[in-house]
């Protein structure tokens, strides 16, 4: 589909501004939510940091054995071909 302009830039102008609300201010329970919940994700975070690191050493080992694994089968059936024929 090819790019086609607004007939009437001005329309959409108003189109908008009819559909936006003013800004209304946090109350003090509500930020005093947020400031929690910011504070929840932060500890969350740290606390986790250690399991994410190990997972990515045991992802990184994992690949390394396998690939090694995958690399003397591959020759393993390589010979065992050769033998066969």
């Amino acid at each position: 589909m090819s790019y086609r302009p607004y007939p009437d830039p001005e329309r959409a102008r108003r189109q908008l501004d009819r559909h936006q609300r003013p800004a209304v201010p946090l109350t003090e329970l509500q930020r005093q939510m947020a400031t929690s919940a910011r504070m929840v994700v932060e500890h969350a975070e740290r606390q986790m940091r250690p399991f994410g690191e190990a997972m990515r050493q045991w992802a990184a080992a994992a690949a390394v054995t396998v690939q090694r694994e995958t690399s003397l089968t591959s020759g393993k059936m390589l010979k065992e071909r050769a033998a066969a024929t």
